[in-house]
């Protein structure tokens, strides 16, 4: 957000410095164009979060709801600053007239500047991590001779990957098949509560009951009911703080 929010503002600082320098004592009402440009792209860092999310299940139309947000965030952004800057140049000219001049020859711009920005948030991870935590799935549905049950998510205490199956293990050892492979159902699952460990395991943090660390640089988790889990090297660094070291 902050990368997005820098890079526009000083392109668009050093555009308009170009243009006021024409001025040997520029209106104070044109800087309000340039205040209003830093407020409006630092919108696309919650908007386009918020539109990423939309329709996850189907890359359609999640791919229409980012390109629709996208769009009437252009639309309405260039209205605005048409607005302002038509009263900062002292309505000497009509409105419409300004805003159709820069819908035709700022709105492109104003596209890659929000693509830029959303590509910087997809790169970073932020549309997926900025998540409502009401949002997270409480109950996990599943089959079982012909009928569909629930399994309550707070008495899993791992997921362990089989290609597009899961297996969830509850406290009691109770094993669950769920269809859904591990990385879709992670996505679904709080990340405070539950982390991945290994590419095929997925455990509930809260059901960790101890841990020591490994001469390759993972760990070896214990967890209630005496299950012994290793934690691969590359997953370490992300569960390290999460574990909450005494030491």
């Amino acid at each position: 957000m902050a990368v997005g929010a820098i890079g526009t503002a000083m392109s668009i600082f050093f555009r308009n410095q170009i243009i006021y320098a024409q001025y040997d004592e520029p209106p104070e009402l044109l800087f309000y164009p340039l205040l209003f440009e830093y407020a409006a792209f630092a919108v696309v860092a919650f908007l386009f979060p918020w539109s990423w999310k939309l329709a996850r299940g189907n890359k359609i139309l999640r791919v229409v709801s980012v390109g629709l947000s996208c769009l009437l965030f252009v639309l309405l952004y260039v209205f605005i600053l048409s607005f302002i800057e038509w009263y900062a140049y002292g309505q000497r000219y009509e409105f419409w007239f300004g805003y159709r001049f820069m819908v035709l020859h700022s709105s492109l711009l104003s596209i890659v500047v929000y693509a830029c920005i959303a590509l910087i948030l997809f790169a970073l991870g932020i549309p997926e991590n900025s998540k409502d935590p009401l949002a997270f799935t409480a109950r996990i549905p599943y089959r079982s001779r012909n009928e569909t049950h629930y399994l309550p998510v707070e008495k899993v205490l791992f997921f362990e990957s089989d290609g597009n199956y899961i297996s969830a293990y509850t406290d009691t050892m109770e094993r669950v098949l769920i269809r859904k492979p591990l990385h879709r159902l992670e996505k679904e699952l709080d990340p405070e509560i539950f982390q991945r460990i290994h590419r095929r395991h997925m455990v509930h943090l809260g059901k960790i009951a101890s841990y020591k660390a490994n001469p390759n640089g993972g760990y070896s988790l214990s967890l209630l009911g005496k299950k012994q889990l290793r934690v691969s090297k590359s997953f370490a660094p992300k569960l390290r703080p999460l574990l909450k070291d005494p030491s």
